[in-house]
């Protein structure tokens, strides 16, 4: 799958009534790959949070998908890609 590489996180700088989605590389540089345009308050984060932990999201699925068998060991990963979706992380 070709995703911009990097960290996916929100902007915390509302802008237009929303909030970019920037990718960070490891250089600290980075890009805006998405927008959550404006909804109500709570409902414009939490989609930027939601679309910040979509690689995350994706490569857990993935190893839970690969690694069936070994799945205590990535629960941890689950809870981490949650925990960014949910803005808490």
């Amino acid at each position: 799958m070709n995703i911009s590489k990097g960290t996916w996180e929100v902007d915390t700088k509302k802008e237009s009534g929303g909030y970019y989605i920037a990718c960070r590389a490891k250089d600290g540089e980075g890009e805006s790959v998405a927008f959550a345009f404006p909804m109500p308050e709570d409902e414009t984060l939490a989609n930027a949070h939601l679309i910040a932990a979509a690689p995350d999201m994706y490569e857990a699925l993935k190893d839970i998908c690969s690694n069936y068998q070994r799945i205590e060991f990535i629960k941890a990963e689950w809870l981490e890609a949650l925990a960014k979706a949910e803005g808490k992380q």
